[in-house]
C-alpha cells in the first residue's frame, strides 16, 4: 500500500475523480434508491456505512414526541445533524458494498453497529478498507456489549492489522460511582491525554462493550518514525471486570453480570471504553456503546463532546480553525441540566432520578437539554435539579452571571426533603425564600431542617394547574405515583405555598390551593424556583424511555413540555 501526503493535490484529484463518477454511472449503477454519491466539494466528508447495518441510524430515526420505539429513541439524527450545520458533509450508502472508488474523496468512513441482518463484510470490502485508511482516511466504528448482533466477529478482521480488537465481553462497573443505573449503565472518569478526549471528563455507556489495543511497529515516513496500533483512551474504574458473553444466550448476547474469579476470562478494570489507533497515514476510532451517541443519550456527560473529538480527529482536523468541533453550538434552546452537583442524578434510573425528564427534554427537537459535568456560562438558560453537594463562590458567581446577562435559571426540589445543598444554594441567589405549611413557615436562611420540620401534607385529589404564563389550562395533575410493578399509590403533590417573588405555576381545586413554581426577576434574567418537583422524578413520569407515559405521567410530559416552550420565550 502507498501512503499519499501531498493533501492539496489528492483533494483536486478526488473532486475531479467524484465528478467522473456521478457521471459515469460508476458510483451507483443500477441502484436507483441509492443515495450514495462521491464528496462534491470541500469537505470534511463523511460514508455513513448503511449496507453494513441500519439500525438506528441517522437517516430513518430521530427521538421526537410521541416516538418511544427503540430504534427512534436511540437513532443518531442529533450528532449527524450537528456535524452538517456544521459544515461536516455527509451521505450514505444503502444498497451496494464498500469499494476502493466508493470510498474515494471521503474523509472518515463510519460504521454503525453491524447488524448480521444485514451482508457480512467481503473480503474486498476488507481490503478496501484497510487500503483507505491506511492512505490517510479516518475510520469510525461503534462496537457494543458482547458480540450483539454479531458485530464483532465481522468487525474484528478489518481492525485487526490495526492493532485493536472488540471483545465479546460487558463492561461492567458498579454504583453510585461508576453506574446512574445497575452495572451496565456505566460512567468513565478515567482519560489518557488525547486529541478525542480533550475536554472530556466523564462519558457513559448504556451497557456497552470493552476493546483491545495494541502498538505495532511504526513506520518511517520522510525519515520520521509514525506511531502505528491501537491504544485505550477512556476507562473503566480498577473495580469493574468484563463480562463474557454466554454463547448459548442469544436473545440478548448478555452474560451473568458476575465476575467468574478468572481474570484471563474475564479481565478486571480499567478496560478500554473507547480506543483509538494509526494505521498507515490513517486513524481510527472505536467507541464500545451504541446507545451513548444516540438521541435519547447523547447529551449526558462528555459523549458528544467525545463524538464530536473522534470525527474532528479521524478526518485529521484537531489543529484547523480556531474553533473545536466540541464547542459548537448545538440545535434551539440550550439548557444546561448540571449534573456534577445532584451525583449524576440527572440521568439515574431510581425513583427519584431524573432520566425520563431528561429524555423527556431532548424530544423537544427546539431543544437541546445537556446533563453537564461542569458549570459553565455558555448555556441560554440553566436548571438545577436538587443539588447534593454545595456549589463553590466561584459557581455560584456564575449561575448569578446567567440572571444579570438575562437568562433564566431554574432551581427544582421537594420542600418536604430539600437536600442542605440545594437550600444553600437557594440561600445564595434567594435570600428571602420562604414556604408555608399548614400556618408555619420557614425561611431559606434557616437552613433544610427548617423546612424538613414543617408539617407538609400530601394532596390526596386531582389538582388543576393555573399559570398567566404557561399554557397548562387544560392539565390536571393527578397526585399519585406509581413503582415499577405496581399501580400509583404515593401522593407527591404537597400542600405548601411560597410568597417569594410571583406564581409561575399554581395547582388547585375548590378550597385548596398550592404552588409548584415562584419566579422572580433578578438582575437582567428570571430566577424560577419549583417547591416541590415530585412529577418530574422517575417514579412519577416512569421509568423506561421506550415506553408511553401511563395515564398518571401523562400530565407530568404535558407539563413539562409547556414548560419547555415557555423557556424558549425571552426573559421578560
Amino acid at each position: 500500500m502507498t501512503i499519499l501526503y501531498a493533501q492539496r493535490l489528492r483533494r483536486i484529484f478526488l473532486a475531479a475523480l467524484a465528478v467522473v463518477l456521478l457521471f459515469s454511472g460508476l458510483s451507483c449503477g443500477d441502484h436507483g434508491d441509492e443515495p450514495y454519491h462521491p464528496p462534491v466539494g470541500e469537505g470534511p466528508w463523511i460514508l455513513v456505512d448503511l449496507y453494513h447495518t441500519r439500525i438506528q441510524n441517522p437517516e430513518d430515526y430521530r427521538l421526537t414526541k410521541g416516538n418511544y420505539a427503540y430504534q427512534g429513541v436511540f437513532g443518531f439524527h442529533r450528532l449527524f445533524e450537528h456535524l452538517r450545520v456544521h459544515d461536516y458533509k455527509w451521505t450514505s450508502i444503502r444498497e451496494m458494498p464498500l469499494s476502493k472508488p466508493r470510498l474515494s474523496g471521503f474523509d472518515v468512513l463510519f460504521i454503525n453497529l453491524v447488524h448480521e441482518g444485514r451482508p457480512d463484510f467481503s473480503s474486498d470490502e476488507i481490503v478496501a478498507i484497510q487500503e483507505f485508511v491506511y492512505n490517510g482516511g479516518g475510520l469510525f466504528i461503534i462496537a457494543d456489549h458482547t458480540n450483539v448482533y454479531r458485530h464483532a466477529e465481522r468487525v474484528n478482521p478489518i481492525i485487526a492489522p490495526m492493532g485493536l480488537e472488540i471483545l465479546f465481553h460487558t463492561a461492567v462497573d458498579f454504583p453510585p460511582q461508576f453506574s446512574v443505573g445497575g452495572n451496565g449503565w456505566i460512567m468513565m472518569f478515567d482519560f489518557a491525554e488525547h486529541a478525542v478526549t480533550a475536554g472530556v471528563d466523564m462519558i457513559s455507556f448504556q451497557t456497552g462493550g470493552a476493546m483491545h489495543a495494541w502498538e505495532n511497529p511504526a513506520i518511517v515516513i520522510d525519515g520520521a518514525p509514525l506511531a502505528q496500533g491501537g491504544e485505550g483512551v477512556a476507562f473503566t474504574s480498577d473495580r469493574s471486570f468484563a463480562d463474557l458473553w454466554n454463547e448459548e444466550e442469544t436473545s440478548g448476547f448478555y452474560g451473568d453480570w458476575l465476575w467468574n474469579a478468572d481474570a484471563t476470562a474475564e479481565p478486571k478494570g480499567p478496560l478500554n471504553g473507547v480506543v483509538t489507533g494509526r494505521y498507515g497515514a490513517g486513524r481510527i476510532a472505536i467507541a464500545g456503546d451504541q446507545n451513548m451517541f444516540g438521541d435519547a443519550w447523547l447529551h449526558f456527560g462528555n459523549n458528544f463532546e467525545l463524538a464530536l473529538n473522534i470525527f474532528e480527529w479521524t478526518a485529521q482536523q484537531e489543529t484547523t480553525g480556531d474553533l473545536r468541533l466540541r464547542d459548537t453550538k448545538p440545535v434551539g434552546l440550550d439548557i444546561g441540566l448540571d449534573a456534577s452537583r445532584n451525583s449524576y442524578n440527572t440521568g439515574r434510573v431510581a425513583a427519584d432520578g431524573y432520566y425520563t425528564f431528561f429524555v423527556h427534554a431532548n424530544r423537544d427537537t427546539d431543544v437541546t437539554a445537556r446533563a453537564t459535568t461542569r458549570l459553565e456560562n455558555h448555556h441560554d438558560a440553566l436548571i438545577l435539579l436538587s443539588p447534593t453537594s454545595d456549589y463553590s463562590p466561584a459557581e455560584i458567581a456564575i449561575i448569578g452571571g446567567y440572571l444579570e446577562s438575562g437568562r433564566r435559571v431554574v432551581i427544582t426540589f421537594e420542600a418536604e426533603s430539600i437536600h442542605a445543598s440545594t437550600a444553600k444554594l437557594v440561600e445564595a441567589l434567594a435570600p428571602d425564600f420562604s414556604v408555608s405549611a399548614r400556618g408555619e413557615s420557614a425561611t431559606i436562611t434557616q437552613g433544610a431542617a427548617a423546612f424538613h420540620a414543617l408539617d407538609i401534607e400530601r394532596i390526596n385529589a386531582p389538582l388543576t394547574l393555573q399559570s398567566q404564563k404557561l399554557m397548562v389550562s387544560d392539565i390536571e395533575l393527578a397526585t399519585a405515583t406509581g413503582s415499577r410493578d405496581q399501580p400509583p399509590t404515593n401522593r407527591y403533590l404537597l400542600d405548601v405555598t411560597s410568597s417569594w417573588g410571583e406564581p409561575l405555576l399554581t395547582a388547585s381545586s375548590g378550597t385548596v390551593s398550592v404552588d409548584i413554581a415562584r419566579s422572580k426577576l433578578v438582575g437582567q434574567g428570571e430566577l424560577i424556583i419549583f417547591l416541590q418537583d415530585g412529577f418530574f422524578r422517575n417514579r412519577t413520569m416512569g421509568y423506561k424511555e421506550t415506553e408511553a407515559p401511563r395515564a398518571h405521567s401523562t400530565a407530568s410530559v404535558k407539563l413539562q413540555y409547556k414548560f419547555l416552550d415557555y423557556l424558549k420565550k425571552p426573559s421578560e
